[in-house]
């Protein structure tokens, strides 16, 4: 949530912060509203509870064995699962997987960070990769749920870059 902020603060590259602005903006407007509101999906741990179908019992059997579903992160999927099912949810109640908004917003900040520091591209391919892993075997997501994100950003941040370099070519390099 400090992403803003941060990269008003601290980084003196006008056009750089309004282009990650921008993916920001889009990861939580366009992947996490718009886009969860038209795809509406529950994750793998929610599969059941929403359809029924057992599919995913393996997992379920797997975060019992591991005591992940007795963790903070099992506890956590219940309470969203309970409001979620409640007459009142309220906000961050949500349980929809696809795309990730979360995702997403790690996607951003990883570019962000591999645009400002190079010497940072290891660590946050490292970062999203890891992401990936661990949102799908905890079933927060499918695999396709954080694909889609990072198409998605990577798509409107090439046509970010695309909009810069056509607008003042002169920046181009820095893009």
């Amino acid at each position: 949530m400090y992403f803003p902020v941060l990269l008003a603060l601290f980084d003196g590259d006008r056009d750089r912060v309004r282009r990650y602005l921008m993916l920001y903006v889009w990861a939580w407007v366009g992947i996490g509203t718009v886009f969860a509101a038209i795809f509406m999906s529950g994750g793998p741990i929610y599969h059941q509870r929403l359809t029924g179908d057992d599919m995913f019992a393996p997992l379920h059997a797997a975060l019992t064995a591991s005591g992940i579903a007795d963790s903070t992160i099992g506890r956590l999927q219940d309470s969203l699962w309970a409001a979620y099912s409640s007459d009142d949810p309220g906000p961050g109640s949500g349980i929809s997987a696809f795309p990730s908004v979360h995702f997403a917003v790690a996607c951003v900040i990883s570019l962000y960070l591999a645009d400002r520091w190079r010497r940072t591209v290891p660590a946050a391919i490292v970062a999203v990769a890891l992401y990936q892993v661990l949102s799908v075997h905890l079933g927060w997501h499918y695999a396709i749920d954080g694909y889609f994100s990072i198409a998605t950003v990577l798509a409107l941040r090439a046509g970010l870059r695309r909009s810069v370099t056509l607008r003042r070519p002169e920046i181009a390099a820095s893009a």
